[in-house]
Parts: structure tokens; sequence; C-alpha cells
């Protein structure tokens, strides 16, 4: 059995840029944001 490896151009490699923006209190509100607990995820990485 051989491997079998395909070979694409860059451009699908290549990372899209990043677009940062802030939302608002109200909408990180309506999308759960501001109640949501990570304390035991942030113990992962310490």
């Amino acid at each position: 059995m051989a491997n079998l490896f395909l070979c694409c151009d860059d451009t699908v490699l290549s990372p899209s840029p990043v677009e940062e923006y802030e939302r608002s209190w109200e909408q990180n509100e309506e999308l759960g944001l501001n109640d949501m607990d990570t304390s035991s995820a942030d113990a992962g990485y310490n």
C-alpha cells in the first residue's frame, strides 16, 4: 500500500487575514459571553 500526497497551491494553505473588532456589552450578553465561566479551562494553561 502506498502513501498518497496531494499537493495543492499555496493560496489554499495561506491563512486568512485576521480582522479584529470589539463587541458591545449588549452583544456579548446576547451571545451569553458575559456569564461564561472559563476558570476550569484557564487552570489547564497554568
